[in-house]
C-alpha cells in the first residue's frame, strides 16, 4: 500500500493524501483469472477547503494496462473516498509476449480545476508470461500452470493408456468413472512410468522461489530441454494429471513442490488449503495420495510406493509446510490454465518418442477401507428437465448411498454406546415416563486393577461389565461404554447437536437405536455396514450445569429406520410385513418381535445380521417423510401453481407483472380497517399486507433488523382477522418462537397451533387445543369500525396537508419547492408576473419559459452589461452575414457624415453667431431652417432684408401689400376698357354725376349720361363709349382705384425705404413684397428657434448679427459669397447626416433612439460614439442579435418584468435564471396558496394539534384491531353446550383431554379433526420437517402459505409446505445465509470426530427464496431497520450489502462505540484443536463480567464464532466458570427466551440479541504463519455469513481477535467474504471516525434553502449545528450539539421537505419515525415550511424556546444521576 508522497520519496504535506491498495506482482496469469491489481483507493481531503472539478488519474508505467481517469464534482473538507477495484484494461500482448520481469509501476495523480494536488506511485514487479509469483500474490493462480491441453500431455496420456492397456489388467485412462480407487491408482502408476521414462534430469529451483516464485516450464518445454525443477516436475504431473479426468493437488512447502492426486472425485474446500494435518488426514483416510516428483529424474527411478513415502514425509514437518493447491477447486472457483504456447515441439516428440518398454503399473497398496461418506462432485448432476429436477429434489431428500448414517451407522462424537442387558425392558420404562441418567464404563479389572475379566467371568458365569450395566439398570441408570473423563464431553456434544437439531430443524433428532442390522451391499463389498433399526426419541436434559444429564422419552413416535426400510425394498427387493403398525407389547413397542422380523428376512443373506447394540445419538429421517410426498403425490403437489412453475418452468416468470413494491397510494388504497395490523408497521410493512391480502403470490426481502417477524405476525393477524387459514413455516426455532410470541402477547396465542421443536409433544398440542377451546366468548372491538373512521378522517387531513405541499402541479413545481425557492432569494424584490391563473402554464410552457430564460441568461451573460452595452440602441433581430456586412457598412458611412457635420458646423459658427460645437438635432434643425431663410436673402430688397425681421415692419408691409393688391384688382376690371391714364380721373364725382343723371327724366337723362360716358371714352382703350349697363360697374372700380393710388401714395416713402427699387408704385410685384414678408416671417422665426438656447444678451447679439449678413453682408450670402458655400456645406452634411441615420436606424432597428431626444446636445459626437461603439463591439452583433430575438420571445412570454430588470441592471446575468424562476415561483406560490384551502388555512399550531391526535388514535386503533381480530376468532370457536351431542371431531378431541396416557399421535389426530382444527387452531406454526411428521400429505387446506428464513430452506424441503397451500409469501434475505449441508455434517459426519468439520466443503444449496426469486416471484422489500440502536452498527452492512438502501435512524450519542475491537494475543491452533484458546477465555471473562455487573446484566448478550470448535471451547469454558459462579448462571437463565447463547456463523442468522461477542478464532498459529482460511468466510457465500454475523446486535459488537485488518492480505485469497471481513476489522478500529466521517462531515449540506436559513440563524446565535445527520438514506435535518456533552446531541430539528413527502403513508411520517427517534434518545422539534416563510422571525424564536427548554431538562437529568438519564 502506498500513500501520497512525491516520486522522490519526500514527504511533503500535500492538500490530498493518496493511499494506493494494489499487488505487488501483475502478471498474464493474474490478468487471464480476474485479479485486479488496483484493488482500492483511498483519497483524503486534508484541508478544510472544498476543492472542485476532481480528477483522478491511474497510469501503468510501462504501459501494460491502459491509462484510467475517474472525475467527480467536489471534494469536501476532511472527506476521504474510496474507490474499489479498478478494473484496469491490461495490453493482452503486452502481457503475453513478456519473457522476463520487469520493474513497472503505477501512478496515481490526483487534480483539482487542472492544478495537480498529489501524485503518488506503488512499485509492482510485471512478471513474465510462464512466471508465477509464489506467495507474493494469489497462490492459487499457480493452478494456471497447469496445462492439460499441452501437446506433451496428450503424449503422455497415450502412452499411458497403451501402458495401462498392456499390463493394467484391462484398466484405462478413465479418471472416476470407475469409482474405485484401485483404478485411480494405476492411472497414476502408468502417468508415473510414463514420465519417469523420458529421462528428464533435476536442476536447482531459486532458493526463494516458494516467496518470490519463479518461471515454470511448460510440459513442452521440460521435454524439449531435458530438465526440470521440482516445481516443474509438480506442475508436469498435475497438467498429466488433469487431462486423465483426476483431481491433482500441487503441495508446497519452504523450498520445495510435490504433487497428490485424490482418489475419489473430491476436492479441499478451498483452492488454497494450508492446514498439513488434515492433507495427512485425508492420505490416512485413503482419498489422498501425495507423492514426490523429483524421484524421477534418480537412475534408477523409485517406485511410486517410495515417492508416496517421500511425499508424506515431507508433510511430516509441519512448520515447513506452506500450502496445497487444489487444482480442481481452482478450477471451480473459474481459475483458467495459461493458453499454451509450444515451443521445440518436434524436439519434445524426440524425447517422449523412447519406448516404456521397462516401464510397469505397480499394484496399488493396501488402502484404508472409505466410509462412502467422501463428498463426490458429480453426485449432483441431473438434466435440467421438470424429471431430473424432481429426481435431484428426491434424492436430496433421502440418500440411500453410503453417506447416510442410517443405512451406514458410525460411532462419531454424537453417537454414544450404551451397554444395555435388556433394551426391550429399557424401552417399556422409557415409554412409562422413566428418567433414566447414565454412568460411565466402570475400571473393572483394568489398569491397577490386578484381577481378570476373563478369569471372572469364567468363575461366575457372568460378564463384569455385563453385571454393572444390569446393576445400573436396576437404578435406572445406563452404562455408557465410555472413559468417565469422556462422557460428559460426548453427552454435551450430544445434548448440544441435539439441541441444534431443534433449534434449526423444528423436530426432535435425538434417539435411542435399539439393534443394528448388519449388511453389505453384495458379496464382493470391502466391509459390511451397520444400519440402526429400532428408533426411540428421546429427550437430553440437563437442569444446570452442575446436574447431570438425563434421558427420557420424547412424545414423538417410536419407528422403524424408514431409511433402512426404503433401502431394503428398493435395492434388495426386501419387504418387511407386520411393521405397519409396530407390534406393540403394552407398554411401548414389541422391540423383540421387530428384530424378529428383521432376522427372519434376512437370515438367508450371507453377512447379514440383526445385532442388539444400543446407541444414543442424533439420527435424521425426517426428510423421507418429504421424499414421500414427492415420490407418491407428484401430481398433487403440481397442482399448486407455485409448485407446478419450479418444476415445469423454474426460469419463466411467475405472478404478475406489477410493481407490488409501490406503495406511495397505500393511504388511498386502503381505509385503516382494511388492513388488520395490530403490531405497529411502517409503510413497507402495510405493503405486504395489502399485497397479500389482494392474494399476490410474491417474495419479502427482509433485510437485517426490519421487522419481518413483526411483518409476519400482522399478516398471520390480517390474514385471521378476514376468516382464512395460515401455515406459517420457518425451520429456525428461534425465528418461530419470535413471531409466536408476538402472537400471543397480541392475544392470538390461542388460535395458533405450534407444531415445532418442543411444542410438537402430544400433551402440548393437547394443551394448545384446550387454550383455544377455552377463548372467551362474546369478545367484541366496541368502536373498532368508528375508531377506524376517525383515524381515516385525521389520515386524511394531514395527508391533504402534505400533498397539498408536495402536490406536483401541471407546471411541474410543488408548493414546497417554491417555498424553498421564495425563501432563498428573498432578499430579492421579485419581478411583477402579469398571470391571473397559477394554472396558466403547463411543465411543458414551463419549461419552454425556462428555456427562454435560461438561454437569455446564457447570451446575457456573455454580452456583459446589457444597460450600457455598446449594441444597447440595435434591435435588429434576424442576423445575417449579409446584414452585419451592410449594417457596418452604412454605421461606417454614418460616422464619416457625423465628421463632416461637425466640420461644417464648426466652420458657419462665426458667420451666423451660433454655438454649434454640440448641437443638439433641434439645433441642427434650427440652423437648417435658418440656413433656408438666408440664403434666400439676397433676393430679398435689403430695406426688406434689413428689417423683415420685425413683425411691425411686415405688418406695415402686410396693408401697403393690401392696398396694393385691391388697387390691381380693381384695376384689372378697368383695364379691359381704359388705359392706365384712366386712374387720374375723379371716380367719385363722376359716380356722382351719372347718379344725377339716372334720377332725372328722359330724354335729359339719356344726354346727361351720354355726357358722363363721354368723359369716359377719352381713355378708353378702343375709344368706344361703355354702355349704359357696364358704367355703374366700371364707376365703382374707378372709384376703388382712386381710393388705393391716394392710400399707396400715404406709404410711398416707407415702400421706398423698405423695397427700395423693387418698389413701383402701383405696378410693384405684389407677389414678391408677399414673398418678402414670407421670408421675413421665416427669419424672424428661424432666428426663433434659437432662443431656448441662447440668453438674451447672445440672442440680441445674434440676432443682430444675422441682420448685418442678410442686409450690409448679403452679399457673402450670394452664390459665390464665402458664407453661402460653407452655409450649403452644412446643409448637405445635415441631410447626409439624416438620410444615414434614417438608414442604420432601420437597419439596426434603432429608430429615433439612434438619432436620441432632439433637444440633447452632442448629436454628430455622440453618433460618432454610437457608431465607434458598434465597431468595437461587432464580433458581438451576431450574440446581440440573437438577445434581442430572445428578448422580443420574452416579451411575447409575458416575461417583460424580470427582461426589465436585466436590461436596467437590477439583476446580474449571472443571477438572471435564478432571479426569473424566482420572481416565477413567489407569484405562483402566492397565487397557488390562495386557491388551495389546506395552504390557506394553515396553522401549525392547529396542525401539531392534528398530528397528536392522530398518533393517538392510530395507537388506540391498533389495541382495538387486536380486540377485533380476537372476537372474530373467539366467536369460530365450537362451544359444547350441556347435555348437547358433540360431532365426532369434538368428540375425538374431548377423549384424548380425558386420557392421561397413551394419546393418539400427533400426525393422526390432525388427520381426524380436518374440520375442527381451522376453527380452533386457523394458524399453524411448523417447521418443513414437522410439515412433514405431523401433516398428512391430503391435508393442504390452508390459505395461506408463509416462509420465514426462505433463505435458509432449501427448495426440496419447501415444496411439501407450499403445495398444502393456495397462497404464498416467502419472507427472507437473499444476501443472508442460504441452506447448506453444515448440520448434515454436524449430525453424522466422520469429520466432526476427527475434527475435520471446517477441511469439508460447507456446500450452498438453492434456498425457496433464491429458487422464487430467480423465477421472478414479485418482490417486496422492507426498508425500514429498527434493530440497530447504534446507526453504526448496520452502517457496514448497509453499505456493503444493500447499497445503502435500508432507513436507518442515527442515535443522539455520536460518540459511543457501538462496534469496537478488542485485541487479544491469542495463537490460533491450526493443526490440532482449530480453536483460538485467548479469544475463548476473553470472552468468557467478558461474559462472567457483564452477568456480575448489576448495571450491565440486563442487556443480552450472544456470541459470534468463525467455527464450531471455538464455538464448543467457549461452551465448554463458560460452562466451568458457571460451576462456580452459579448465580451467573441464573442471571442468564432470567433473560428467558432472549438468554445468552453461543453460536457460529452457520446457525446464528434469525437470533438477535443486544450484545454480541464475536470471535474470529483465526489469526497466526504458533510459528507466526499467518493463513489467509478464515473457514467458510473463504468459500463462495462467505460474505453472507459475515452479513448475519455483524448484524445480530441491537446495542453493541465486540470483536474479539487475534488479527488487525492489516494483517490480512487480500492478494492472496479471491474470497469476497475475506475482503469483507478485512474491511469490517478496519471499520471497528477506527470506530469513531468512521461514524463521525459518515455522520458529521460528509460533505452533505443542508437539504433545502430552508435548512440553510436556520442553521445560519442557529449558528448566528451560537449554537454548534450539524446538518444531515445520519449514515444511510434518512438522515435528521439538522441537530444541535449538546453545549455540555460533548458528543451529544440537544436536539433534532427536522423540516417538511424532500424526506418528509418521501415517506408515504401518514403514519410513516408523523407518528412511526419520530416514535423510532425517540425511543434511541431523540427530542425532535419540526420547523414548518409555511410559517418560516410568513414570519422567520418568529419560528426562530420558537425554535430556540425549544433548545433551551430541551437544555434545561438535559441538565435536571443530569443533576439527578446516571439512573435518572
Amino acid at each position: 500500500m502506498s500513500n501520497g508522497t512525491s516520486d522522490s520519496g519526500e514527504s511533503t504535506q500535500l492538500p490530498v493524501v493518496v493511499q494506493i491498495m494494489a499487488d505487488p506482482t501483475v502478471s498474464y496469469a493474474s490478468y487471464q483469472n480476474n485479479v485486479p491489481l488496483l484493488r482500492g483507493l483511498s483519497i483524503t481531503n486534508v484541508t478544510d477547503k472544498v476543492l472542485p472539478d476532481i480528477e483522478v488519474s491511474v497510469r501503468c508505467e510501462p504501459e501494460f494496462a491502459d491509462a484510467v481517469r475517474l472525475q467527480f464534482e467536489r471534494f469536501d473538507p476532511r472527506e476521504m473516498r474510496r474507490i474499489d477495484a479498478l478494473d484496469l484494461k491490461f495490453r493482452h500482448q503486452y502481457l503475453a509476449g513478456l519473457n522476463e520481469a520487469e520493474r513497472g509501476r503505477v501512478v496515481v495523480r490526483v487534480s483539482s480545476a487542472g492544478v495537480e494536488l498529489a501524485c503518488t506511485d506503488h512499485r509492482v514487479e510485471v512478471l513474465a508470461y510462464d512466471q508465477w509469483a509464489g506467495t507474493r500474490a494469489l497462490p492459487e493462480l499457480l493452478a494456471a500452470f497447469s496445462l492439460p491441453n499441452n501437446p506433451a500431455v496428450d503424449r503422455l496420456i497415450f502412452q499411458a493408456g497403451e501402458l495401462l492397456a498392456t499390463v493394467g489388467n484391462g484398466r484405462s485412462m478413465n479418471g472416476y468413472q470407475s469409482k474405485n480407487r484401485e483404478d485411480v491408482w494405476a492411472q497414476i502408476s502408468a502417468l508415473y512410468s510414463a514420465i519417469g521414462a523420458s529421462g528428464l534430469h533435476y536442476c536447482e529451483p531459486p532458493a526463494s522461489f516458494t516467496n518470490d516464485g519463479q518461471k515454470i516450464r511448460t510440459p513442452d518445454r521440460v521435454f524439449s530441454g531435458g530438465i526440470a525443477t521440482c516445481m516443474d516436475l509438480a506442475m508436469l504431473f498435475a497438467s498429466c494429471l488433469e487431462q486423465a479426468g483426476l483431481n491433482p493437488v500441487v503441495l508446497i512447502k519452504k523450498g520445495h513442490a510435490w504433487v497428490g492426486s485424490w482418489l475419489i472425485n473430491t476436492t479441499f474446500p478451498t483452492p488454497t488449503f494450508d492446514d498439513g494435518q488434515a492433507v495427512r488426514k485425508r492420505i490416512a483416510s485413503g482419498e489422498l495420495i501425495a507423492f514426490e516428483t523429483t524421484v524421477l529424474t534418480h537412475r534408477p527411478r523409485p517406485s511410486l510406493r517410495v515417492a508416496c513415502e517421500l511425499g508424506l514425509e515431507h508433510l511430516q514437518q509441519e512448520d515447513e509446510f506452506l500450502f496445497a493447491i487444489d487444482v480442481k477447486r481452482a478450477r471451480i472457483e473459474q481459475v483458467r490454465p495459461l493458453p499454451s504456447k509450444t515451443e521445440a515441439a518436434t524436439a519434445a516428440e524426440d524425447q517422449l518418442s523412447g519406448g516404456v518398454a521397462d516401464a510397469d503399473v505397480e499394484s496399488p497398496p493396501a488402502l484404508p477401507p472409505l466410509d462412502g461418506e467422501a463428498f463426490l462432485l458429480d453426485e449432483n448432476l441431473r438434466p435440467d428437465t421438470p424429471e431430473g429436477r424432481l429426481a435431484r429434489w428426491k434424492s436430496k431428500l433421502l440418500d440411500l448411498t453410503l453417506r447416510n448414517r442410517l443405512i451406514n451407522f458410525k460411532p462419531t462424537k454424537i453417537m454414544l454406546p450404551l451397554r444395555v442387558p435388556d433394551p426391550a425392558h429399557l424401552e417399556d420404562a422409557l415409554a412409562d415416563g422413566q428418567e433414566w441418567k447414565f454412568r460411565p464404563l466402570p475400571q473393572i479389572m483394568q489398569g491397577a486393577d490386578p484381577r481378570v475379566a476373563a478369569v471372572a467371568a469364567k468363575r461366575t458365569g457372568q460378564d463384569p461389565v455385563e453385571a454393572a450395566a444390569l446393576q445400573a439398570m436396576q437404578q435406572k441408570e445406563l452404562l455408557a461404554t465410555v472413559e468417565p473423563k469422556a462422557l460428559d464431553s460426548r453427552l454435551y456434544e450430544i445434548y448440544s447437536a441435539a439441541r441444534l437439531g431443534l433449534e434449526e430443524g423444528g423436530a426432535n433428532t435425538l434417539y435411542l437405536a435399539l439393534g443394528f442390522l448388519r449388511w453389505a451391499e453384495d458379496d464382493r463389498a470391502e466391509k459390511t455396514q451397520l444400519a440402526p433399526i429400532l428408533l426411540v426419541p428421546v429427550t437430553l436434559t440437563r437442569q444446570s450445569v452442575r446436574s447431570g444429564y438425563a434421558v427420557k422419552r420424547h412424545d414423538d413416535e417410536t419407528i422403524v429406520n424408514p431409511t433402512l426400510v426404503q433401502l431394503l425394498r428398493e435395492n434388495f427387493r426386501l419387504s418387511l410385513r407386520g411393521l405397519d403398525p409396530l407390534p406393540t407389547d403394552g407398554n411401548g413397542v414389541d422391540v423383540k418381535k421387530i428384530w424378529q422380523i428383521f432376522r427372519l428376512a434376512v437370515k438367508e443373506i450371507p453377512r447379514w445380521e440383526v445385532t442388539e447394540d444400543v446407541y444414543l445419538g442424533i439420527f435424521s429421517f425426517t426428510k423421507y417423510l418429504m421424499w414421500k410426498d414427492l415420490q407418491d403425490r407428484t401430481q398433487q403437489l403440481k397442482q399448486n401453481r407455485v409448485v407446478d412453475h419450479l418444476i415445469e418452468r423454474p426460469r419463466e416468470p411467475i405472478g404478475v407483472r406489477e410493481d407490488l413494491s409501490l406503495r406511495e397510494d397505500l393511504d388511498e388504497r386502503h381505509a385503516p380497517g382494511d388492513l388488520l395490523a395490530p403490531l405497529l408497521a411502517d409503510s413497507s410493512q402495510l405493503n405486504a399486507l395489502s399485497r397479500a391480502g389482494a392474494g399476490h403470490d410474491f417474495a419479502l426481502e427482509g433485510p437485517p433488523g426490519t421487522g419481518k417477524s413483526q411483518t409476519i405476525t400482522n399478516l398471520i393477524a390480517h390474514f385471521l382477522g378476514h376468516g382464512k387459514t395460515v401455515l406459517f413455516v420457518s425451520e429456525k426455532m428461534a425465528a418461530l418462537d419470535v413471531v409466536e410470541r408476538r402472537l400471543k402477547n397480541i392475544g392470538l396465542g390461542p388460535f395458533c397451533l405450534e407444531l415445532h421443536s418442543a411444542k410438537a409433544r402430544k400433551t402440548e398440542v393437547l394443551a394448545q387445543l384446550r387454550t383455544a377451546m377455552e377463548a372467551a366468548q362474546g369478545q367484541t372491538a366496541v368502536g373498532w369500525r368508528r375508531e377506524s373512521e376517525r383515524v381515516g378522517r385525521l389520515r386524511a387531513d394531514l395527508n391533504d396537508f402534505v400533498r397539498a405541499l408536495h402536490k406536483r402541479h401541471g407546471n411541474g413545481l410543488t408548493v414546497r419547492g417554491a417555498t424553498d425557492t421564495v425563501i432563498r432569494y428573498r432578499e430579492w424584490t421579485p419581478a411583477r408576473m402579469s398571470w391571473l391563473d397559477p394554472d396558466t402554464h403547463d411543465e411543458e410552457a414551463l419549461d419552454r419559459l425556462r428555456e427562454t430564460i435560461r438561454t437569455t441568461q446564457s447570451v446575457a451573460g456573455e454580452l456583459g452589461d446589457l444597460k450600457n452595452h455598446l449594441l444597447a440602441l440595435v434591435q435588429h433581430t434576424d442576423w445575417t452575414n449579409a446584414w452585419e456586412e451592410r449594417f457596418l457598412k452604412e454605421a461606417a458611412l454614418l460616422e464619416i457624415t457625423a465628421s463632416r457635420l461637425q466640420e461644417a458646423a464648426v466652420a458657419i459658427a462665426p458667420a451666423l453667431g451660433i454655438k454649434l460645437d454640440a448641437p443638439s438635432a433641434a439645433l441642427l434643425d434650427a440652423v437648417d431652417g435658418l440656413i433656408d431663410v438666408l440664403l434666400l436673402a439676397p433676393q430679398v430688397p435689403k430695406g426688406f432684408a434689413a428689417h423683415g425681421g420685425n413683425a411691425a415692419v411686415r405688418a406695415r408691409m402686410q396693408i401697403i401689400r393690401g392696398h396694393g393688391e385691391n388697387r390691381q384688382t380693381h384695376w384689372r376690371r378697368l383695364a379691359k376698357k381704359f388705359n392706365q391714364d384712366i386712374s387720374s380721373v375723379n371716380g367719385e364725382q363722376l359716380t356722382k354725376d351719372w347718379s344725377a343723371a339716372s334720377a332725372t327724366w328722359w330724354p335729359r337723362r339719356w344726354f346727361e349720361q351720354r355726357a358722363v360716358a363721354g368723359r369716359l371714352v377719352q381713355y378708353a382703350v378702343d375709344q368706344k363709349k361703355p354702355s349704359a349697363e357696364e358704367i355703374p360697374s366700371l364707376l365703382d372700380a374707378l372709384r376703388g382705384l382712386n381710393m388705393e393710388d391716394r392710400e399707396m401714395k400715404s406709404f410711398e416713402g416707407h415702400c421706398l425705404e423698405i423695397l427700395e427699387s423693387e418698389y413701383n408704385g402701383p405696378d410693384t410685384d405684389w407677389a414678391a413684397v408677399q414673398r418678402y414678408e414670407q421670408w421675413g416671417k421665416r427669419f424672424e422665426e428661424a432666428i426663433g428657434r434659437f432662443v431656448s438656447s441662447s440668453d438674451e444678451t447672445a440672442m440680441a447679439t445674434m440676432t443682430e448679427q444675422l441682420r448685418k449678413l442678410v442686409s450690409a453682408q448679403r452679399s457673402l450670402l450670394l452664390p459665390a459669397g464665402v458664407v453661402s458655400g460653407g452655409l450649403t456645406v452644412f446643409r448637405d452634411a445635415w441631410y447626409g447626416l439624416r438620410n444615414q441615420l434614417a438608414v442604420v436606424a432601420e437597419l439596426s432597428g434603432a429608430g429615433q433612439a439612434l438619432a436620441g431626444e432632439p433637444a440633447v446636445a452632442g448629436l454628430p459626437s455622440r453618433v460618432k460614439a454610437i457608431v465607434g461603439g458598434w465597431t468595437s463591439a461587432r464580433r458581438s452583433l451576431r450574440l446581440w442579435c440573437r438577445w434581442r430575438q430572445l428578448r422580443k420571445e420574452a416579451l411575447a412570454a409575458e416575461l417583460e418584468a424580470v427582461i426589465r430588470a436585466l436590461e436596467e441592471g437590477l439583476i446580474s446575468a449571472l443571477d438572471f435564471n435564478a432571479y426569473a424562476e424566482y420572481s416565477y415561483q413567489n407569484w405562483w406560490l402566492k397565487a397557488v396558496t390562495d386557491r388551495e384551502p389546506a395552504l390557506r388555512n394553515f396553522a401549525s399550531v392547529d396542525h401539531d394539534r392534528k398530528i397528536l391526535e392522530f398518533r393517538q388514535a392510530d395507537e388506540h386503533f391498533q389495541r382495538l384491531t387486536e380486540q377485533y381480530i380476537v372476537a372474530v376468532l373467539a366467536e369460530k370457536v365450537p362451544r359444547q353446550q350441556a347435555g348437547q351431542k358433540p360431532d365426532p371431531e369434538m368428540a375425538l378431541v374431548l377423549r384424548e383431554f380425558a386420557k392421561q396416557r397413551a394419546h393418539l399421535p400427533v400426525r393422526q389426530l390432525v388427520h381426524r379433526i380436518t374440520n375442527l382444527l381451522p376453527r380452533l387452531k386457523p394458524c399453524l406454526l411448523m417447521s418443513p420437517l414437522s410439515v412433514a411428521q405431523y401433516l398428512d400429505p391430503a391435508y393442504s387446506n390452508f390459505d395461506v402459505v408463509v416462509f420465514d428464513e426462505a433463505s435458509q430452506i432449501p427448495v426440496w424441503d419447501a415444496v411439501g409446505a407450499i403445495a398444502r397451500g393456495k397462497q404464498l409469501i416467502v419472507v427472507g434475505d437473499p444476501k443472508q445465509l442460504p441452506p447448506t449441508n453444515f448440520f448434515n455434517r454436524a449430525d453424522d459426519a466422520e469429520d466432526t470426530v476427527l475434527g475435520n468439520e471446517e477441511d469439508a466443503p460447507v456446500q450452498d444449496l438453492e434456498s425457496i427464496l433464491d429458487e422464487c426469486l430467480g423465477a421472478g416471484l414479485p418482490t417486496i422489500r422492507l426498508e425500514w431497520h429498527y434493530r440497530s440502536r447504534h446507526e453504526s452498527l448496520i452502517t457496514f452492512s448497509n453499505h456493503r450489502y444493500y447499497d445503502s438502501r435500508l432507513i436507518t435512524f442515527p442515535s443522539p450519542v455520536t460518540n459511543d462505540l457501538a462496534v469496537k475491537l478488542n485485541r487479544v494475543s491469542g495463537i490460533y491452533d491450526r493443526g490440532a484443536t482449530r480453536t483460538n484458546r485467548a479469544e475463548a477465555d476473553a470472552i468468557v471473562a467478558e461474559i462472567v463480567a457483564h452477568f456480575s455487573d448489576e448495571s450491565r446484566c440486563k442487556l443480552t448478550m450472544g456470541v459470534v464464532t468463525f467455527n464450531q470448535t471455538q464455538q464448543r471451547l467457549i461452551e465448554t469454558l463458560l460452562d466451568e466458570e458457571l460451576r462456580k459462579h452459579p448465580e451467573i448462571e441464573q442471571r442468564i437463565a432470567s433473560h428467558g427466551s432472549e438468554r445468552l447463547f453461543i453460536k457460529n456463523l452457520e446457525n446464528v442468522q434469525g437470533d438477535e440479541r443486544d450484545l454480541i461477542l464475536f470471535s474470529i478464532t483465526y489469526g497466526k498459529d504458533a510459528a507466526g504463519r499467518m493463513a489467509m482460511n478464515f473457514g467458510p468466510i473463504n468459500q463462495e457465500g462467505g460474505q453472507r455469513r459475515l452479513n448475519v454475523a455483524i448484524t445480530r446486535a441491537r446495542t453493541g459488537v465486540t470483536i474479539f481477535s487475534s488479527i488487525l485488518a492489516e494483517d490480512i492480505d487480500l492478494s492472496k485469497t479471491r474470497s469476497a467474504g475475506v475482503a469483507d471481513l478485512k474491511n469490517y476489522l478496519e471499520f471497528a478500529v477506527r470506530g469513531a471516525r468512521a461514524i463521525v466521517e459518515q455522520a458529521l462531515p460528509s460533505g452533505l449540506e443542508p437539504e433545502s434553502p430552508l435548512e440553510i436559513e436556520i442553521l445560519r440563524a442557529l449558528r448566528g446565535k451560537g449554537w454548534i449545528v450539524h446538518p444531515q445527520v445520519g449514515c444511510s438514506g434518512y438522515r435528521i435535518d439538522m441537530a444541535v450539539v449538546h453545549p455540555h456533552e460533548q458528543g451529544h446531541y440537544l436536539l433534532g430539528i427536522e423540516c417538511d421537505g424532500a424526506t418528509y413527502h418521501s415517506i408515504p403513508t401518514a403514519r410513516d411520517r408523523d407518528r412511526l419515525r419520530q416514535f423510532v427517534l425517540e425511543g434511541l434518545g431523540w427530542t425532535i422539534h419540526r420547523v414548518w415550511s409555511t410559517d418560516w416563510w410568513n414570519d422567520p422571525g418568529r419560528e426562530i424564536e420558537k425554535l430556540e424556546t425549544a433548545i433551551n427548554r430541551r437544555l434545561t431538562t438535559s441538565s435536571s437529568l443530569r443533576q439527578a444521576g446516571p439512573k435518572a438519564l
